[in-house]
């Protein structure tokens, strides 16, 4: 959802996906590295209606383990990183705007939780917090994007 800091109120969540390509390789046994390419569709209701944008997002996590996970056995894991966020299309009520006028373009932010990893399928639960505001023209004040997010992944 979209966050407006000085608005009275916390704008109400809509359908949101992600998908893309994630890699993943082991530093250490408890340390993994986690690089992901993702498509993102977003999105609000606000007072002009929904808002919806699309996105490219490169992102980088680092997922510390809190077990010794051993062969067929789930591993636990803390996961923490960053995206950034390149919004290339956005629709308000169903019409197309202009990014280039009413929001930027990027979006630089961080991502926090926790998950499951088993085999060759791996889900977490966390929190996408943008680091900067959305729109450039200041109506509703300062607009950030953030949410909560479920992950599902299957690696080949």
């Amino acid at each position: 959802y979209h966050y407006f800091k000085e608005a009275f109120y916390d704008s109400k969540s809509v359908f949101a996906v992600e998908t893309g390509i994630v890699a993943q390789a082991r530093i250490t046994k408890g340390i993994w590295f986690q690089p992901a390419v993702t498509w993102e569709l977003s999105g609000s209701n606000t007072d002009a209606g929904i808002l919806r944008m699309q996105s490219l997002n490169p992102q980088a996590a680092l997922l510390f383990t809190l077990n010794k996970p051993e062969p067929g056995y789930p591993a636990i894991y803390l996961i923490t990183g960053g995206f950034y966020r390149f919004n290339f299309a956005a629709t308000e009520s169903g019409s197309s705007i202009d990014l280039t006028t009413k929001y930027y373009k990027t979006e630089p932010g961080i991502k926090f939780g926790f998950g499951l990893q088993s085999r060759n399928l791996q889900m977490d639960f966390g929190y996408k917090y943008g680091l900067t505001k959305v729109n450039k023209i200041e109506t509703d004040g300062d607009v950030f994007t953030r949410g909560s997010y479920f992950s599902w992944t299957r690696f080949f």
